[in-house]
């Protein structure tokens, strides 16, 4: 199955805005993390372009929602690479929006840490996995495509940072 009907059939399966989440408990996982790097994938639009999603702005949503939330974000056009506190998480948000013959039906948003891993098996070898995720989707017209998609962001933003403040209390 390509790409385009893969996301048509999750987005038209799930009728109602929802949340999957993974089945991990939060808290260790997210533990010592330290700062984390936003990247967003361009924006995936089936059968047209919305230009009022764009990778800047959906960035900048996902960065202000995650300082806002005291989770520490590099900016990678203001802040320095400290060699001594290395970034070990990259949040990377993709959205992805599904059209018909008259215009949007639904939207899919996702956010996953993307940390190093060493796989065991064979030859140990290091690679970049997914070590968290959640999703939100739901049904969204031209009306209200943009302002569900940044409802969206925010929300899995939140997650995010509240599964990282319980990994990582203040003070301790």
């Amino acid at each position: 199955m390509n790409r385009g009907l893969s996301a048509i059939a999750l987005v038209f399966g799930l009728t109602t805005p929802s949340a999957a989440q993974s089945p991990a408990p939060p808290g260790p996982l997210l533990k010592g993390l330290g700062t984390v790097m936003v990247q967003v994938v361009e924006p995936f639009v089936i059968g047209g372009e919305m230009a009022e999603l764009s990778e800047t702005s959906l960035q900048s949503l996902a960065e202000d929602t995650l300082k806002k939330n005291e989770v520490p974000v590099l900016d990678i056009g203001r802040d320095r690479l400290d060699p001594g506190r290395p970034i070990l998480g990259h949040l990377v948000l993709t959205v992805t929006v599904v059209n018909g013959p008259s215009g949007p039906r639904g939207y899919f948003v996702n956010l996953r840490l993307m940390e190093s891993a060493t796989l065991l098996r064979g030859e140990k070898r290091s690679t970049m996995a997914a070590t968290w995720d959640v999703g939100r989707s739901g049904p969204a017209d031209r009306t209200d495509l943009a302002q569900r998609i940044h409802e969206a962001v925010g929300r899995v933003c939140d997650s995010f940072s509240t599964e990282y403040a319980a990994a990582n209390p203040k003070g301790k």
